[in-house]
């Protein structure tokens, strides 16, 4: 069974037919060979659907948050109630510069910092079935790698 769905299958399939990097594993049916061409990182960005409180709490500068105000920090516990944010959104990254407002240096490189770490290198797979570009990185239509079934799925439609 494919992780893809069939609109995925077919973009995949429509760069399997283009793509000059792939022509001689799609002609030799190396599955295998092509999931693990189209696995490999790129140094295009995504968004991280799940910010996790760990996330967080390496990218935090604990004393800019205890200086944040009362409603400030009651909004970032707010947010995590559910322990994690989807960063893809832009209402959360905007809340979470909201949360860090302010033209204090620290403050600036705080937001900075919870912005960038809020992002990842994304695949190739990833890169053909993205959403939309938002403030710099991808918003993703599929997260994560595709097995030799997948592969077999796009080549053969």
């Amino acid at each position: 069974m494919t992780i893809l769905n069939d609109s995925q299958l077919a973009i995949l399939n429509g760069d399997m037919q283009t793509n000059p990097g792939v022509t001689d594993m799609v002609a030799a049916e190396d599955d295998i060979g092509l999931a693990e061409y189209y696995n490999i990182a790129t140094q295009n960005e995504g968004w991280i659907t799940e910010y996790t409180l760990g996330t967080l709490f390496e990218a935090i500068d604990w004393q800019e948050t205890i200086s944040r105000s009362d409603a400030e920090r009651d909004m970032l516990q707010f947010m995590y109630s559910f322990g994690y944010v989807n960063m893809s959104r832009l209402n959360i990254r905007q809340g979470m510069g909201d949360i860090y407002s302010g033209s204090d240096p620290r403050t600036v490189a705080q937001r900075e910092a919870l912005i960038e770490a809020a992002k990842r290198l994304i695949n190739r797979v990833e890169t053909l079935l993205v959403e939309e570009e938002s403030q710099g990185a991808y918003v993703l239509g599929f997260e994560g790698d595709i097995s030799y079934i997948d592969a077999a799925a796009a080549r053969t439609l």
